[in-house]
């Protein structure tokens, strides 16, 4: 995706999405663009990975709030990939995105809680995005870095709550 064909990025967050690593961490004041600009970046990630069948992660302290945040608003992974995501449930009723003409998905938990890791345990994915991670329980953290332990381009993707 071109960076400005969507949005007018500025600078920061143009450098911030061409420069994503094993760990990018966005952090700023309510309103700063983090947010959209690490999306922007995850789904670019996404897209680009060159495993067809891939499974990504995406944890927000809840269920609800990942959705709410990155997914259904007019600047979430939908409205941004230009509809290239559609919302599915699997037959274990966990939630994911689909990329349309792959076998990519990526799956999205709460992970505020001792017991939320157990939702990741099992899987194996390419890469995670972390809305809000400092909201996360610590095991959340642990199992999600454990479960992207092989990836061929292991990349996180973390914004700050201020």
């Amino acid at each position: 995706m071109e960076l400005n064909t969507i949005l007018p990025f500025g600078d920061k967050s143009k450098e911030s999405i061409r420069n994503t690593g094993f760990l990018t961490v966005w952090e700023g004041s309510v309103r700063s663009a983090k947010t959209l600009t690490s999306l922007f970046a995850f789904i670019n990630y996404v897209m680009s990975y060159p495993v067809s069948d891939s499974r990504f992660v995406m944890t927000g302290a809840t269920q609800g709030s990942i959705y709410r945040n990155c997914i259904e608003n007019e600047f979430g992974i939908i409205a941004l990939s230009g509809g290239l995501f559609e919302e599915m449930t699997d037959k274990n009723n966990s939630k994911f995105l689909h990329l349309k003409g792959t076998q990519k998905k990526i799956y999205y938990f709460g992970g505020d809680n001792i017991a939320s890791y157990k939702k990741i345990r099992g899987a194996t994915y390419a890469g995670w995005y972390a809305d809000e991670i400092n909201n996360h329980h610590v095991n959340t953290i642990t199992e999600c870095f454990n479960r992207t332990a092989v990836s061929l381009d292991r990349r996180n993707f973390w914004t700050l709550n201020p």
